[in-house]
């Protein structure tokens, strides 16, 4: 994850994290659609929340009887979401890095919503993960649809690897992220050559309760993808 974006969390962990219960882009769009991808029954499963921000996707999970492994890389995140979450394998942790705190072939389900965009080299990542999941294990992950970040962040060529700045408004403050650009085959590519299969793929449309939280928004989430869900499978 670039710095920039890392100290933009970090100082506005507070408003991200209210932003993120009750806006339309998390609570109407991408949580519902990152959720409807988990397996029905995670009872007493092991399962990661690789990126979990302030744990709010982590606390379904453990409503849901899951043992949850919970780390973000911003460590003022991590500070919210330990008083929101009932686990202790929690801490501050960089996807980017090996997960070595999580043992071979242990987990059950990884879970990843909008994080891997922060990140240039997925190749790692994905090993990673192919190493800490059992043998039928999933991964469900989040990002930005790379089609409609080429229109989002008027990029000239489509086909180039970049790194974009964006800047979201909650209430009176800003934030400022960085996210890669990346093609779909590159999304794919990387996938395949980590020895996964897209077991399923999503491209939702918002809930219909969240068109009075942000009407505009909501107009432009049913009729341009924002973001991608993907379910992966080791082959």
């Amino acid at each position: 994850m670039e710095n920039i974006t890392k100290d933009s969390y970090n100082s506005l962990a507070e408003a991200y994290d209210k932003k993120n219960a009750t806006g339309l882009a998390n609570a109407f769009y991408e949580r519902p659609a990152i959720i409807s991808l988990i397996p029905k029954n995670i009872n007493n499963k092991i399962v990661v929340d690789a990126g979990c921000g302030s744990g709010t996707l982590s606390q379904h999970l453990e409503q849901q009887g899951a043992a949850v492994i919970a780390f973000d890389y911003s460590k003022a995140l991590i500070k919210l979401a330990k008083k929101r979450l009932k686990t202790t394998n929690i801490r501050v942790a960089n996807l980017s890095e090996p997960l070595d705190f999580i043992e071979d072939n242990s987990v059950d389900v990884v879970v990843s919503s909008l994080v891997l965009h922060y990140i240039e080299n997925w190749t790692p990542v994905f090993n990673e993960f192919n190493r800490i999941l059992k043998k039928d294990g999933v991964i469900i992950f989040s990002i930005h649809h790379p089609h409609q970040d080429w229109y989002w962040y008027e990029l000239d060529n489509y086909f180039q690897k970049i790194l974009c700045e964006d800047t979201w408004n909650f209430d009176s403050y800003k934030l400022t992220i960085q996210a890669y650009h990346r093609t779909l085959q590159e999304v794919f590519d990387t996938i395949s050559e980590a020895k996964f299969y897209v077991e399923k793929l999503l491209e939702p449309a918002p809930l219909p309760e969240g068109q009075k939280i942000d009407p505009r928004f909501y107009e432009s989430l049913i009729t341009k993808p924002r973001f991608l869900f993907l379910r992966l499978k080791k082959k």
